[in-house]
């Protein structure tokens, strides 16, 4: 009952009752129903249909300076339900350029001192030994299992600090608890598994039709009041370095923004762009609005970032995140439907709040685009 009682106080700060004093490190719910989750070494990611990456690194006090090791895990929703396994061997020294190729075949699994064989030769785990591996970590969530992944005269031995914790927040997610299908929940409830499906968005393939116009004139005017009048200004001094003191009244007064572009998209939607001072030259910094082609314009941002381009139909806007202690980027799709843009797919590389050089995309928000 004490133990209990204790489970009960620290939920979501401590998972006492299991997995090794575990702290939940970070949680961020996704806009679109998706979800991620850190629990000391291993980091979990769901998107808006369920589906989950699953990452963990290897025990602190056995780091291997020149090669960095991470268990790569992908857990579809629904039933049946696709689980895979992948040992990735990173370089060290260049964690953000690319995926150093290894001799996977020749890394072996090892549980609690027992061979369970090799990796193929590009590191995925078969399904016996993805099956010992959560056999493992469920029944040892209390006393850690020694879980190493030896090549010849090295070895990789796994965090066993945040599994369980990580990977139950799985089976929550996907709504597993109780079920055979669980990975560490597991129970013989024989209720259906739901599946959560992709939104689907009707796109039109409007062209960037580039048109001048006259910066003095009472359009121009009334297009940039009506962009200041309805954009966060905060959002304004972050990317164009304008003042902390500086307030929409103030800009109304003056010609701020006097460089904006205009392309029309149909007869009824133009896109607006302010061209931006980046951080560094490489990069395209840029507002995005749509607005009205004529009266009231009612101008709606749709993105500011680095690498904003267009195709016909999609805007690509990626921003880079401050808040953690690795940089990452978040990318967004926006589809044009011919009278607003929809977000259609979203991802991120890097994990901000993370220590895990992982630099694939991770997708958090996934659509199916159709033409109209």
């Amino acid at each position: 009952m004490k133990n209990a009682m204790l489970c009960f106080m620290f939920i979501g700060l401590l998972s006492i009752c299991g997995d090794l004093l575990s702290i939940e490190t970070s949680r961020q719910v996704y806009e679109g129903g998706g979800l991620s989750i850190s629990h000391d070494d291993w980091f979990m990611s769901c998107d808006n249909t369920h589906d989950c990456l699953i990452l963990a690194t290897e025990a602190s006090n056995n780091h291997l300076s020149d090669r960095q090791f991470i268990l790569e895990l992908k857990r579809n929703a629904g039933s049946p339900a696709s689980f895979e396994g992948k040992v990735l061997i990173i370089d060290s020294e260049n964690t953000d350029v690319d995926y150093k190729t290894s001799h996977y075949e020749l890394i072996s699994l090892v549980i609690n001192n027992k061979s369970l064989g090799f990796l193929t030769s590009n590191g995925m785990l078969n399904p016996t030994q993805l099956n010992a591996l959560m056999t493992a970590i469920r029944i040892n969530s209390k006393t850690p299992a020694n879980i190493v992944f030896k090549e010849a005269d090295k070895q990789w031995q796994l965090s066993m600090k945040g599994a369980f914790s990580t990977l139950k927040e799985v089976d929550v997610f996907q709504e597993r608890e109780d079920t055979p299908s669980a990975l560490m929940l597991v129970g013989k409830n024989k209720k259906p598994i739901p599946t959560w499906k992709k939104p689907v968005i009707k796109i039109e393939r409007a062209k960037f039709r580039k048109h001048s116009m006259d910066n003095k004139s009472q359009q121009y005017d009334d297009i940039r009041r009506s962009i200041l009048q309805n954009t966060d200004i905060e959002v304004l001094k972050f990317e164009s370095r304008l003042p902390e003191d500086m307030d929409t009244a103030t800009l109304l007064r003056m010609d701020f923004p006097n460089d904006l572009e205009f392309f029309m998209l149909n007869e009824r939607k133009t896109m607006v762009r302010l061209p931006c001072p980046g951080y560094y030259p490489t990069y395209s910094e840029a507002y995005h609005w749509l607005v009205n082609s004529k009266k009231p314009y009612d101008a709606q941002l749709v993105t500011s970032g680095v690498y904003a381009t267009y195709k016909p139909g999609i805007l690509i806007s990626s921003i880079w995140m401050k808040n953690g202690p690795f940089s990452c980027q978040e990318s967004t799709e926006y589809a044009f439907n011919g009278d607003r843009f929809i977000r259609a797919r979203q991802t991120i590389e890097g994990i901000c709040d993370h220590q895990i050089p992982y630099w694939k995309s991770i997708q958090t928000f996934v659509s199916d685009i159709s033409d109209k």
